[in-house]
């Protein structure tokens, strides 16, 4: 569950904007965006807009600290 804990900012954000984006499988939002996961850890994160290429990373989120994940996407 995704919900408001301080010290567990991730910003997320691609080039061009308006990509949809999914943490550990669900959609939770489009860039630009900065959420707070409830909980830390390693979470896979894609980002999707059509026409362009899927963009797949893992995210590390760990208490207390900023995370910022940004992507370019190529067509």
């Amino acid at each position: 569950r995704l919900a408001g804990m301080v010290g567990r900012t991730t910003i997320v954000e691609s080039r061009p904007t308006g990509a949809t984006v999914r943490l550990n499988g669900r959609v939770i939002g489009t860039t630009p965006l900065t959420l707070t996961p409830a909980e830390a850890g390693d979470f896979p994160m894609t980002i999707e807009l059509p026409g362009f290429r899927r963009w797949s990373t893992s995210v590390k989120i760990v208490k207390g600290q900023r995370t910022r994940v940004g992507a370019s996407l190529e067509q």
